[in-house]
């Protein structure tokens, strides 16, 4: 497996070059939490580029926030932030945010069943690929196990257990974020950090924007 690492405007300085030499072949830039543009992700992601990892975006969905502002959004800083051929195919983030949003109640899980696939939808048609999906199995069971997402490449949140827990509709993960919060050298604030399932760049070059 390749490692990597996901981002944003909290991470605070990251040492990119240290990261790609120590081994790390990847990392995720957080583009957009719910309607507001991450300060940080153009940095990141020049950064990330220029030492050599392969990059990608993701994009927390809140149900507090209109969804077509978010998906309107999402499609801007996919232009503006330059992603295209030779990057990871962009993520939308599937969890609740109860610090921000309020506990989850069960009425938001169609509505954000819909804006998920909405988003899905309108990602694949601007960059022609299937959007990589984060979610965690317990709270896509919470949704319903909603069907009609395999195709996206699934992004599996959770911590390390020997064996992770798949979301209904899906046989494998191809990324596995197994710690939100680990201490890496190179990067000052605590930070997901990640595997890709594959064992070869080839591997990893077949999910690449092209």
């Amino acid at each position: 497996m390749f490692k990597g690492l996901d981002v944003w405007a909290g991470t605070g300085a990251v040492d990119w070059v240290g990261l790609k030499q120590a081994g790390h072949v990847f990392a995720f830039v957080r583009a957009a939490y719910g309607d507001e543009a991450d300060r940080s992700a153009a940095v990141y992601l020049d950064g990330a580029g220029a030492a050599g990892l392969k990059r990608g975006v993701c994009h927390f969905l809140r149900t507090s926030k209109s969804y077509p502002a978010q998906i309107d959004l999402m499609l801007q800083l996919i232009d503006t932030l330059g992603i295209g051929a030779g990057d990871l195919p962009p993520a939308v983030r599937v969890g609740d945010h109860p610090h921000v949003d309020g506990p989850w109640k069960a009425a938001d899980s169609d509505r954000f069943i819909t804006a998920v696939d909405r988003w899905v939808t309108a990602v694949r048609e601007r960059t022609g690929a299937w959007p990589l999906i984060h979610t965690q199995a317990a709270f896509w069971a919470r949704l319903g196990n909603p069907a009609g997402f395999a195709d996206c490449p699934l992004w599996l949140a959770g911590e390390r257990p020997a064996s992770p827990r798949l979301p209904a509709g899906w046989t494998q993960f191809t990324f596995w974020q197994y710690a939100d919060q680990a201490r890496v050298n190179g990067v000052l604030a605590p930070v997901g950090v990640d595997y890709f399932v594959g064992d070869s760049e080839r591997q990893l070059a077949t999910l690449l924007l092209r």
